[in-house]
């Protein structure tokens, strides 16, 4: 038999065996590709057509065997650089994956599965750090190809990057080819809630429309986690705790793993008074929030020490990892009184802005700056470590484990008598101290005001105002006094940028008023007279419903209800606080 003879008849073995493999006789093919690969060793075409059908098997190492003997025979095929791409993938094997699928898209720049695998691929690595990767490796694949699920994922990945807008013309492109699309449906309501928390302000009528395109997606999808989730937000916006729960708890039982929805659950359940609960959902924060909730948890990785469970054993050394703001440091700091009690040597670690006042206030704790190591011999002594808010999981699990306050903040004296030498000037006038914006990276919008809105209060006579506000206020301050002619005192400090002296200026006040913030919790601690402006979404710590707190004593909780803005508010304020200033008029004689 003649070469050319050897050549047709192998090419009809091979065309007889791909017929098999085309019908999707894959373990028969195999056979075939396997007995004609021993005749003719190193054939590429072999070699290509047996690493494809073990691949359609799943028999995933031994494709990539044989499709990479197969590129070694042939360098000019992207479609078997694409299956050892998938071969990878499937065997997660990301970055190889990843460099396969760049290969065949070099050597074929509309190679649309290459493209949609990769950014597939991408997301899996690494979702943080590859996702604008994969969302331009998603584009290009629908200029080539117009694929739905990339229409969908690309509206995903701009809801994460924050581009709602997009995102929603993206969704409503696939919902025009799918109109029961659950993702795309996912999308539009997600990014509706999550403009919606971006205002100054939430908008309740606006979360309306997201509960009704939640309410879709389990009509079309029953048990869909995404339906579950976007109406868990959506309800939370609106205040509808309890119902939200509901669909967190269902949400838990579809997507265990979900930690982000698992801490914002948490969070409502803390705020409902069900300490227990909440602190087991909210120990998910650690999993998808570690910036945003500050966390230091290089510190507690540094220390071999076991986790601490509430053990309260005289003599221990317990390491506690600083976590949230300053104001968050302060107020959960009021539990450490239990640690000391049991006879407990504490250490921990805090912002280090008010690192020099704590260790003066709390002596028996040794404090270290935030986000720095610590030394060996200081990580030897330490038998447990904790996160500051495990100080509530183990030793608050109930609202009856709240005893009195422990008032341990202890300003600088001479700087004090500074502040009420320098306050004299304003006579007899009440010196209210006011701060009206938060700085929160999570919520503080939803927490600020605009000064303008505190006209009713500001407008109250024999009353001085001193700005307690950090950052920068003289523009604020400006506008007031040329609309209202109220001149609001600012002193020649910035609180942000000097706790100490924010903390003695606020011992100077007579009443501190003040939308959720650090200085709030300053107050508190002094035990001057505090009166919070608190959003209809609060912060869990001030709970529900309630208009004083077990935090704090001479406190007051000025709560925006469901559907109204912030001026009904300040209308409750403006009237207690005249009421106020007259009866100390009376009594002081004024």
């Amino acid at each position: 038999m003649t070469s050319l003879q050897q050549k047709s008849s192998l090419d009809n073995k091979i065309s007889r065996a791909k017929k098999l493999h085309l019908a999707g006789n894959y373990n028969q093919a195999q056979k075939h590709y396997e007995k004609l690969l021993k005749k003719s060793p190193g054939n590429r075409k072999i070699l290509s057509l047996l690493g494809g059908v073990l691949l359609q098997q799943e028999k995933y190492e031994k494709s990539v065997e044989f499709l990479r003997r197969a590129i070694a025979k042939d360098n000019n095929d992207p479609d078997l650089r694409y299956n050892l791409g998938l071969s990878y993938f499937h065997l997660k094997q990301y970055e190889n994956a990843i460099s396969w699928f760049k290969q065949a898209i070099d050597m074929d720049e509309q190679h649309d599965r290459a493209y949609y695998m990769m950014a597939k691929t991408y997301l899996l690595f690494d979702s943080k750090k590859y996702r604008i990767p994969a969302l331009q490796a998603y584009l290009r694949d629908i200029e080539i190809t117009d694929r739905i699920d990339s229409v969908v994922m690309v509206a995903d990945l701009l809801h994460e990057e924050g581009r709602h807008a997009d995102a929603r013309g993206m969704a409503k492109k696939a919902l025009e080819v799918d109109p029961e699309n659950e993702i795309a449906l996912w999308v539009m309501a997600k990014t509706m809630v999550s403009e919606n928390y971006s205002n100054v302000s939430v908008n309740v009528k606006a979360a309306e429309p997201a509960v009704k395109i939640a309410s879709l997606i389990l009509q079309l999808h029953p048990g869909s986690w995404r339906g579950h989730h976007v109406m868990a937000e959506a309800l939370a916006m609106l205040g509808e705790d309890k119902l939200a729960v509901e669909h967190y708890d269902k949400l838990r039982e579809l997507k265990p793993a979900m930690a982000a929805a698992r801490t914002s659950a948490g969070v409502l359940m803390l705020r409902q008074g069900r300490l227990k609960d909440g602190w087991d959902e909210i120990a998910f924060r650690k999993q998808h929030g570690e910036k945003l909730f500050g966390m230091n948890v290089e510190v507690l990785d540094e220390c071999e020490a076991p986790r601490w469970h509430g053990e309260l054993e005289p003599g221990k050394h317990l390491l506690i990892a600083s976590e949230q703001g300053i104001g968050d440091q302060m107020l959960h700091s009021q539990i450490l009184k239990d640690v000391l009690d049991a006879g407990m040597k504490v250490h921990m670690t805090c912002t280090p802005k008010i690192q020099n006042i704590m260790q003066r206030s709390l002596p028996e704790v040794s404090f270290y700056p935030s986000h720095q190591p610590l030394g060996e011999e200081i990580l030897q002594q330490i038998n447990y470590k904790a996160e500051l808010l495990d100080l509530g999981k183990y030793l608050r699990s109930d609202i009856e484990d709240f005893k009195e306050p422990y008032f341990y903040l202890s300003p600088d004296p001479k700087l004090v008598s500074e502040f009420q030498r320098r306050y004299q000037q304003f006579g007899d006038n009440l010196k209210v101290g006011i701060a009206w914006k938060s700085v929160s990276k999570s919520v503080g919008k939803l927490k600020s005001t605009e000064l303008t809105q505190w006209k009713n209060i500001l407008s109250i006579p024999n009353v001085q105002f001193i700005s307690i506000q950090y950052g920068e206020v003289e523009q604020d301050v400006e506008e007031v006094k040329s609309l209202l002619g109220v001149d609001v005192f600012v002193d020649d400090f910035n609180p942000f940028d000097d706790i100490e002296k924010a903390v003695a200026q606020i011992s100077a006040l007579d009443l501190v008023v003040s939308v959720s913030n650090a200085a709030v919790h300053i107050s508190g601690q002094l035990q001057v007279p505090t009166w919070v402006l608190l959003n209809h979404r609060t912060l869990w710590h001030w709970f529900s419903d309630t208009k004083e707190t077990v935090w704090y004593k001479n406190y007051l909780l000025y709560r925006q209800k469901q559907v109204e803005t912030w001026d009904p508010v300040f209308e409750r304020v403006a009237s207690d606080l005249s009421e106020y200033v007259n009866q100390r008029n009376v009594v002081t004689g004024v």
